[in-house]
């Protein structure tokens, strides 16, 4: 029985009782109380204050030879250990109380070599009290304040306490639920929210967005097999944008501090929300979190936009939405492989392919649909990206004909235009270092050998690689059970529309797609024809993306087809009393079958939880300058060849200062990586920057200097022209869209 209140249509189309006057203020004061809470909520944060770590000298430091010590019997040397703090990125006070009647300074160490700045300070002598504020650009493990005794006949330490950004977790959790209430007032603003089925469709998205992302929601993150790498390129991004640094093309806290160009041939689009969050002091947990969140709800909504624009149907949207949300490998993606590059593929390829179906048979002026979703698909995941591109190119190149024909090549060639255009600051950093010279050895895979069998499509045949439960590399039960639909529908249901056409070509693009993911494919003969080329795509289990995507859309109108035959003499509410059967079944199958993906995630080990920076995370070794010797990054030293001498030496991420005194021709060689980019300069006048042994950053000084050396990393000049006219480009089509829109609602 369907509940009434919910799903039974009255007279009234609109689902609130209420004239559209009064909906329109009610929503208006909703939006209007939201933000005043969510400023009230942020303001009383701030005016609470910075958190305080009083009495530090008592609580947490130790002192050997006591608080108090003299240099006839104890010499010179650290006087104690401690508090050792561990402190998320950001910006402290520290206040000091140190007497001395010379002059000593103090040491800001940690254990996991983050770059501090400044890295020590002077306590001149006579002077009792003081505070000094230092930037951390990463989680701090063991922060140590060793006060070092240098010169003078006694040393006595005081009072050390220390302010710091409080954490925002929870802060963050409100005004996301907030936002949330705006953006559903929004909805009902628009009419986009028009009635209960409507209501209905949304609470069936988001029902399934929150059962699909379930182990997000707790306090830690299983970090699977490449979880750590994407912390850790959060954090990086973070520390960059800390220095500055926008967009990050470089970062100079991965490796030891030599920094890494990852940023560039893995861009980070959706990682920046989650950077901004730790700006503004939410934990890397609660930022990775929110990230695989977000990215649910993208794949939810674009899904179901493609769908229901393809075919015509909202119910297909609903439909293929589900499937897609619940694809065994897009949850694996998530709390297994944790592999946030590809799942964000999978939420921005339903745009890219409602876009490409718009140029080849669809409305020829939402051609722009398909620029701005590539560039958003290039900066997210290059090889989805390549992957797309040669599909889209094989595609066009079989319906040429028909392209030329319909007068449609003129909007494919537009949409490639404005794709290149919006896609240049992405693409000019990455063209950049290729020419440089970046070592790709480490992203070749043997191909054949990451093949999956018919067995494992199915779900009837476990996989070893990676993955240990039989559902995880499988289509899905809830894809085979609407892929029956279809063949059921193929031998008994005439029907001939243009949809069915979209629908029949989706799903044999997905069985294309699904046989290539096997051995059946002969991936050693295209490795051979390509140079190995096709290498660096690594596992063919990858192309599972396009065979959720384009089975999920094919079966999804061939359930909504058979729903449609099986309820074609009812009213609308005996409509909706079959369909809650069904979507209850996709949502139980997806459940269960998606249940050992969840129980990992919950049960093994390593958890990365808030505050815990004793996990050791690591970065693959990719993108790296060629001959890069890794190993040899624990050396984080000045190497000198000549007559120079440094003093005064602070590295903060990519940033380096330092004075030097050199009497003749002499070569320093910094502990930083030496991509393209990186500017010297001493006394503000440029010296020539080159790649030394290992890489190292180079500078070469002749003849008689001294004075202060700076290094830092300003990029290369063409790259703000390219960002420059990628932005103007991403200007134009908005404003197109925006324009269109008002041009369809007038007629």
């Amino acid at each position: 029985m369907v509940p009434k209140s919910l799903f039974m249509v009255k007279k009234m189309k609109n689902w609130p009782c209420v004239n559209a006057e009064l909906r329109n203020r009610m929503c208006l004061i909703t939006i209007l109380l939201c933000v005043i809470a969510i400023a009230i909520l942020w303001t009383a944060h701030y005016v609470r204050g910075p958190q305080v770590w009083e009495a530090l000298d008592v609580t947490y430091m130790t002192y050997p030879n006591g608080w108090e010590v003299f240099r006839e019997k104890t010499g010179y040397g650290i006087v104690n250990g401690g508090p050792g703090l561990s402190l998320q990125c950001g910006t402290y006070q520290l206040f000091w109380e140190i007497e001395s009647d010379g002059e000593n300074q103090v040491l800001l160490t940690t254990d996991n070599q983050v770059d501090c700045f400044p890295s020590s300070f002077i306590t001149p002598a006579g002077k009792n009290s003081g505070t000094v504020q230092f930037t951390l650009l990463d989680e701090s493990l063991n922060l140590e304040f060793l006060v070092d005794f240098e010169s003078g006949t006694y040393l006595r330490v005081g009072t050390i306490s220390l302010t710091g950004p409080r954490n925002t977790d929870r802060i963050w959790l409100v005004t996301f639920a907030l936002l949330f209430c705006i953006a559903f007032a929004v909805f009902v603003r628009l009419n986009l929210i028009k009635n209960r089925n409507d209501l209905f469709h949304v609470i069936c998205l988001m029902a399934a967005v929150i059962l699909t992302a379930l182990p997000a929601f707790r306090f830690s993150i299983y970090l699977g097999h490449d979880g750590s790498d994407h912390i850790e390129r959060l954090k990086s991004l973070t520390g960059a944008l800390l220095q500055g640094q926008f967009p990050v093309r470089i970062s100079g806290t991965l490796f030891n501090g030599y920094g890494n160009a990852i940023a560039a041939f893995y861009p980070a689009f959706f990682l920046y929300p989650s950077a901004l969050m730790m700006l503004l002091h939410a934990s890397p947990q609660f930022a990775f979190q929110t990230l695989l969140v977000f990215l649910n709800i993208l794949t939810a909504v674009h899904m179901d936009l493609c769908a229901s624009s393809i075919f015509k149907k909202r119910s297909v949207g609903l439909i293929a939405a589900l499937l897609y949300l619940f694809a065994p490998y897009r949850i694996s993606d998530m709390f297994t492989r944790v592999a946030i590059g590809e799942m964000a593929a999978m939420a921005i390829l339903p745009l890219v392919i409602l876009g490409f179906y718009q140029c080849l048979a669809g409305d020829k002026k939402y051609w722009s649909i398909l620029s701005v979703s590539f560039m958003l698909l290039l900066n997210v995941h290059v090889l989805s990206t390549a992957l797309f591109t040669i599909f889209a190119v094989l595609v066009s190149l079989v319906l040429f004909p028909k392209l030329v024909r319909e007068k449609r090549i003129q909007c494919l060639m537009l949409s490639v235009g404005m794709a290149l255009l919006l896609s240049l600051s992405t693409l000019a950093p990455m063209l950049t270092f290729f020419k440089q010279g970046i070592d790709t050895s480490g992203l070749l895979t043997l191909l054949e050998e990451n093949t999956l069998t018919i067995g494992n499509l199915l779900g009837i045949e476990g996989v070893n690689t990676y993955v240990w439960d039989k559902a995880s590399r499988s289509v899905g039960a809830g894809i085979l059970i609407a892929f029956a639909c279809f063949i059921y529908l193929e031998f008994h249901d005439r029907e001939h529309s243009e949809s069915r056409k979209v629908a029949r070509s989706c799903i044999v693009i997905g069985i294309v797609f699904g046989i290539m993911t096997t051995g059946l494919f002969p991936w050693r003969l295209l490795s051979q024809l390509t140079g190995q080329k096709s290498d660096f795509f690594q596992f063919p289990f990858r192309l599972l993306v396009f065979v959720d995507l384009f089975l999920s859309l094919g079966s999804g109108y061939a359930c909504v087809r058979m729903l449609d035959l099986l309820t074609e003499m009812q009213d609308n509410k005996k409509r909706i009393g079959m369909m809650l059967p069904i979507l209850g079944l996709f949502f139980c199958i997806g459940i269960v079958q998606n249940m050992p993906t969840y129980t990992r995630a919950w049960t093994r080990y390593p958890q990365y939880t808030k505050g815990n920076t004793e996990i050791e995370l690591f970065v693959y070794p990719d993108y790296l300058l060629n001959g890069t010797v890794v190993d040899e990054t624990s050396d984080r030293t000045v190497h000198t060849e000549g007559e120079v001498q440094i003093s005064d030496y602070e590295k903060f991420g990519y940033q380096i200062e330092a004075t030097v005194q050199s009497s003749g021709d002499s070569i320093l060689s910094f502990p930083l990586f030496a991509y393209d980019g990186y500017s010297a300069s001493l006394n503000g006048e440029r010296l020539p920057v080159i790649q030394g042994d290992n890489n190292r950053l180079t500078v070469h000084l002749s003849g008689e200097k001294e004075g202060k050396l700076r290094i830092t990393y300003s990029g290369v000049p063409i790259w703000r022209i390219c960002d420059g006219i990628s932005f103007i480009t991403l200007i134009f089509a908005v404003a197109r869209f925006i324009d269109m829109q008002r041009k369809v609602k007038r007629s």
